[in-house]
């Protein structure tokens, strides 16, 4: 969570006739760290909500001239008020149309009373900070950014005429040095991962001395866009201060610094485009010529810790790459380097659709926990690599993501679950499911929809049978695309379940929005929540947030019968893990749900 040390207390405004709650509410918030707005009628709430920078409304229900739902409605349509979060607190019955009701009008929760007050706490907690957290970013946001056009508007001019090549336009071997210096000091205070690659051109020599130096420095022009655009925006994390770096350094030596890279194998996969890019036909003088390029990679902290030391590394790994054939990519480590090779085998097996014939299904059951009958299954992808063994699934969903080969991936392990969900519906009941996990990547695409649609209209399973699992994380986005898509697949008859939910801080009125059946409970809250009071409490919230929106709850990662029971006895719908079973090929899922 971010420093919120200069920012003021947030504003939380709780509305209600009765001076007894209102007593009874300041006295259970009044040791928070908020300013306690009160109003005692609609009129006096509305004025307030409009003068204050709210982070949350606690609303009561049932008041006279204005009840809660009028104020809730006014308050929707006003631009101003429209995004603060509203929690109803109300003692009337928990009838569905008035839960629905409050939820069309921008509500996020009930509260019912009596109010638990620890509960109340928890859900003012939790606004709290994701109020702070936004002021936070805002305010941080706005200092970067008027930082950033007060040195751009000052040095720019001065720093392009000193930091950069004539040539090409990249920066220059002084440039590439001052960053580089400031980019591992970065790393090191972060604990980052980033790269130093160096970059030589195999046989420019021979192309400079056959077509002149003219030619030569129009073939450089061409060499430095096609390594700028290979790297992507998700290759690093760019801030003003994090940023991929490309650099001549003289002659026909290049050299990139990336930054934040997560893994340095991420690192190989920017070598490998430009590689691609690079050795694509040049025209010079109406003549096509090809050059290759042989790379060096240093990372941080594996291969040195000091600029000169990275810049060593990648140098002596760019003359093994040329010393190896050349056109080629060497890491300075032979940890690093057996990674790479890894990543390059599992790239093209994914290129060349190898895989098919080792990947196979496994399914793990989820259990309805009260009446510890099997109601759906997991479907789950097992790699066995005829060369490497068995590829953990986070690995080649991760490198299928980063190369593209994710889509004819996605269609290829839909179409093996969907020939599997027929033969498994011989055995099982109409309202038997089975869950997919979906790459957002595949949302992202344009193929996807059409593919399942396809799938559907030549096969026999039931849309209504497949729930989409889609991680929480991936609805930060806020992307209308991926709602786009969803609505698509719901009007198909597919649903969708949050996978990860409770890590992802996604909105609560965004999941409303969407075809969500289900929400599944990370499995680090089931594993902490029976050891930490908070999380307990947070858990149980979680539960009860489900049941209050109609969804679905699930537990994952389920390993011992006292979870399993506490989860039951908060209300927990249906859990999944060890505890219950492991991933099943089908026929042993068959066995267990088979109808007798």
């Amino acid at each position: 969570m971010m420093n919120n040390v200069d920012l003021p207390p947030p504003k939380v405004l709780v509305v209600d006739d009765d001076q007894k709650n209102l007593f009874a509410m300041r006295t259970a918030l009044e040791d928070m760290p908020i300013t306690l707005l009160e109003a005692s009628n609609g009129e006096d709430a509305l004025q307030i909500a409009v003068d204050n920078e709210l982070a949350l409304i606690l609303l009561d229900v049932q008041m006279p001239n204005m009840d809660g739902f009028e104020i809730a409605g006014i308050l929707n349509k006003n631009k101003q008020t429209q995004s603060i979060p509203i929690i109803f607190v109300t003692a009337i019955s928990k009838d569905i149309k008035y839960m629905q009701k409050g939820h069309e009008l921008g509500a996020v929760d009930y509260l019912f009373k009596p109010i638990d007050t620890t509960i109340l706490r928890s859900k003012v907690q939790i606004f709290i900070d994701y109020f702070n957290q936004n002021k936070s970013m805002s305010e941080l946001l706005k200092s970067l950014n008027e930082t950033k056009k007060s040195l751009e508007k000052s040095n720019e001019q001065l720093n392009y005429l000193a930091r950069s090549d004539v040539v090409t336009g990249l920066s220059n071997r002084f440039n590439f040095d001052e960053y580089l210096t400031s980019a591992l000091e970065s790393a090191k205070k972060s604990k980052q991962v980033m790269a130093v690659l160096y970059l030589d051109l195999d046989n420019f020599k021979q192309i400079n001395d056959t077509f002149g130096h003219a030619q030569g420095d129009k073939l450089l022009m061409e060499v430095a866009l096609r390594i700028k655009g290979s790297i992507r925006p998700t290759d690093t994390v760019q801030t003003p201060i994090a940023r991929p770096m490309v650099s001549r350094l003289g002659g026909d030596e290049f050299a990139l610094v990336l930054t934040d890279i997560g893994t340095p194998n991420n690192a190989s996969i920017v070598a490998t485009r430009i590689l691609d890019n690079v050795k694509k036909p040049i025209d010079l003088n109406e003549q096509e010529v090809t050059v290759g390029v042989s790379i060096g990679i240093a990372c941080y902290p594996h291969a040195g810790e000091t600029p000169e030391k990275l810049k060593k590394a990648a140098d002596a790994a760019m003359y093994r790459a040329k010393s190896n054939g050349k056109n080629n990519i060497e890491y300075f480590s032979d940890e690093l380097n057996d990674q790479h090779n890894r990543f390059l085998l599992l790239d093209r097996s994914l290129k060349s659709e190898a895989y098919k014939k080792d990947i196979s299904l496994v399914y793990q059951p989820i259990y309805n926990l009260n009446t510890k009958e099997i109601i759906a299954v997991e479907a789950f992808s097992r790699w066995k690599h005829p060369q490497l063994g068995d590829i953990p699934v986070s690995e080649f969903i991760k490198i299928a993501e980063d190369t593209g080969a994710i889509h004819k991936l996605g269609v290829f392990i839909c179409e093996k679950i969907v020939a599997e969900i027929e033969k498994l519906h011989q055995y099982v009941s109409s309202s038997f499911k089975i869950h997919v996990n979906v790459s957002i990547k595949q949302l992202e695409s344009n193929t996807f929809v059409n593919m399942m649609k396809k799938l559907l209209a030549k096969s026999s399973f039931n849309a209504e049978n497949v729930i989409f699992e889609l991680s929480e994380t991936a609805l930060i986005r806020n992307n209308e695309k991926i709602k786009q898509e969803l609505d698509s697949l719901y009007m198909l008859g597919y649903s969708l379940s949050i996978d990860d939910f409770g890590t992802g801080y996604s909105s609560l009125g965004r999941i409303k929005d969407l075809p969500v059946k289900s929400v599944k409970l990370d499995r680090k809250f089931i594993s902490k929540g029976f050891k930490d009071p908070k999380i307990a409490i947070i858990v149980k919230s979680m539960v009860h947030l489900a049941h209050d929106l109609e969804l679905e709850s699930i537990a994952e990662g389920i390993e011992t019968e006292d979870q399993n029971e506490h989860l039951k006895n908060i209300g927990c719908d249906c859990g999944q893990g060890f505890y219950h079973s492991k991933p099943l090929p089908l026929d042993t899922v068959i066995d267990l749900v088979k109808l007798k």
